[in-house]
């Protein structure tokens, strides 16, 4: 199992402290590090310190599709992946989309896939729709407050999802 951890810049971190906790987390065997987003690239520049701090992996959990126009996303998101070396991934949710929020997210995501070739991209995920379309379609599915029963439920369903699209589950996460 691959552990990630999760940062918030609420916690005020200094930019000392947040590079001693990147490296102290890959020291500790932790795979990725992640941060929520608001609408600034802050959250962007952050995971590339992190990144260049420690080596891991880091993501953003999530950008609220309502929030960002697609080009800006697209672009910060391009430029984060470079600095990363390919070691970030972008998880975006529907935020405050009401209308058809699953056919929204495909066709966003979709979109964006293809301006944004070999960048991970996992689905903001709660539902069983959602679920199944993060397994049918991305990278990973961002879950956000789960317990361990959760986690296994969703992680059924991101399974359903994949093999439904005749995908093999062990590469989405």
């Amino acid at each position: 199992m691959e552990i990630g951890l999760g940062i918030d810049a609420r916690f005020a971190l200094s930019r000392d402290d947040q590079l001693a906790l990147a490296r102290e987390a890959a020291a500790l065997g932790y795979r990725s590090l992640w941060t929520p987003i608001g609408n600034t690239r802050e959250p962007f520049d952050i995971c590339t310190t992190w990144n260049e701090a420690s080596g891991l992996d880091t993501g953003i959990a999530v950008a609220p599709l309502s929030s960002w126009s697609m080009g800006d996303l697209v672009s910060v998101a391009k430029e984060t992946v470079e600095r990363c070396r390919g070691r970030f991934t972008l998880g975006i949710g529907a935020g405050r989309v009401s209308a058809a929020p699953i056919r929204a997210m495909r066709e966003a995501i979709d979109a964006m896939r293809q301006r944004l070739p070999g960048v991970r991209i996992y689905l903001g995920a709660l539902g069983p729709q959602m679920l199944h379309l993060a397994g049918s379609r991305y990278d990973g599915a961002a879950l956000n407050w789960c317990s361990a029963e959760q986690v296994a439920w969703s992680r059924a369903r991101v399974v359903e999802g994949a093999r439904a699209a005749g995908r093999d589950p062990n590469v989405v996460r």
